[in-house]
């Protein structure tokens, strides 16, 4: 999977921030896979549902609904704005960057081979800030 990182956002990581924010919607999210939202004094979770049985045997279901956009234990490479250097590629969010030939790249153009940040989800959360939800991910270097 991939996210493609704003200039700030990747001059966070660059400086060693583990969280992004991604604004989901104005109600709280629906979830699918098998999980429900729970409330605790901690916040609010994504917990795997119980299966619904139905008599007789029958088949095993579970309730659905939006699915969560990032799950734990998925690798992620984070993309970022990046352009073509003197003898090699520059990352528009460091501080210290060379000159870059020509202009910036989006990072949906991103080669695989130029990304830096291979990163695992953590944890997923959803919050809700300014009367909108946003999924809140944790991030670890991939391993």
């Amino acid at each position: 999977m991939n996210l493609y990182l704003s200039d700030p956002e990747a001059r966070s990581f660059a400086q060693g921030e583990r969280v992004l924010w991604r604004e989901s919607a104005d109600y709280i999210p629906i979830l699918s896979n098998g999980f429900h939202w729970e409330i605790d004094d901690d916040g609010l979770w994504a917990v795997e549902n119980e299966p619904i049985r139905f008599p007789d045997d029958g088949p095993e279901m579970r309730p659905t609904g939006v699915d969560v956009p990032f799950k734990p234990g998925s690798p992620v490479d984070l993309r970022e704005t990046w352009g073509n250097g003197f003898w090699e590629l520059v990352y528009k969010a460091d501080k210290n960057r060379g000159w870059v030939i020509g202009s910036w790249h989006s990072p949906v153009t991103m080669p695989r081979d130029a990304v830096r940040w291979h990163m695992t989800v953590k944890s997923v959360e959803v919050e809700q800030r300014d009367e909108k939800w946003w999924w809140k991910i944790e991030m670890e270097v991939a391993k």
